[in-house]
């Protein structure tokens, strides 16, 4: 009976030599001592003992996001008020136009000295010699330019009209101290009209000197038909520039068609060097002092 029970509690395991290295193995059926006690290594089967799962603790619940306030509405750009151009006081005198002769005046007239001397006669010689309307005619616009110098002396005798033509153009210049003070009206702002006895020849003027830098060729009398010192040749003036005459300030080298602008009410005067007009129009107020 001892020997059966040694049998069967003794020989559950043995050891196996392998390699030198002894391990001990399990019998298959092999019982555990222990009584009801499962099967222990790989070879175990049945349901592993699980014990209580513990249960996790709930996530706190975040506090909501607080609501951002509205924002505030812009309030609407506040809508400009129309510009107003600065109107001029009551008691401001407005600045007047300036109504300039050429000839004599800002440009050197060939007539007196340059012709004479082309035909080799005296300013007397060529006054008696030339044609005694001719020149009028021209300057009022009732013919052209080659037909007065078809006709420029009485009896038609020949002479060299190129030879003319080109000298009149040549002596053309600024009389001195014009420009710089024409600069001066320009930079002040000061409006500048043409006032001139004179036929379509300005057109060579203003080639050579380009005084439309400085003024307008508004009133020539090749264009408008009358010559001064007529009263129709200011107040058509003045009529055109929608001004009255007293705005108007006049400048002529003649006496008299500085007479006659002061009988229409314009306020005149009479070119005696670019020095003395500077002055006499800083004591007007148009040029600064």
């Amino acid at each position: 009976m001892g020997c059966c029970m040694e049998l069967l509690r003794g020989s559950s395991t043995d050891e196996h030599d392998l390699g030198g290295v002894k391990r001990r193995s399990r019998h298959p059926g092999a019982f555990s001592s222990r009584r009801g006690s499962a099967p222990r290594g790989r070879h175990a089967r049945g349901p592993a003992r699980l014990g209580p799962v513990p249960v996790a603790a709930p996530r706190p619940v975040a506090a909501p996001r607080p609501i951002a306030a509205p924002r505030p509405i812009a309030a609407p750009r506040p809508v400009a008020a129309p510009r107003r151009h600065p109107q001029p006081s009551p008691m401001a005198k407005p600045s007047p136009v300036l109504l300039l002769d050429v000839m004599g005046t800002l440009v050197h007239d060939p007539f007196h000295e340059d012709m004479p001397r082309f035909f080799g006669m005296s300013l007397e010689e060529l006054l008696e010699a030339k044609h005694p309307d001719a020149w009028l005619r021209f300057e009022r616009g009732e013919m052209s330019s080659e037909d007065f110098l078809a006709i420029f002396f009485a009896d038609g005798r020949p002479y060299d009209v190129e030879g003319f033509v080109r000298m009149v153009r040549d002596a053309y210049a600024f009389l001195p101290g014009v420009e710089p003070l024409l600069r001066e009206l320009r930079a002040a702002g000061v409006p500048m009209h043409a006032l001139s006895n004179y036929p379509t020849w300005y057109r060579w003027i203003d080639a050579k000197l380009d005084l439309g830098r400085y003024l307008e060729w508004s009133f020539v009398s090749c264009h408008t038909g009358v010559r001064k010192p007529d009263p129709r040749a200011y107040t058509g003036a003045a009529e055109r520039l929608g001004v009255p005459p007293e705005r108007c300030l006049f400048v002529d080298d003649r006496e008299s068609n500085v007479r006659a602008a002061r009988e229409v009410g314009m306020g005149a005067l009479r070119f005696e060097g670019a020095d003395a007009l500077e002055q006499a129009l800083v004591e007007r107020g148009l040029l600064p002092r």
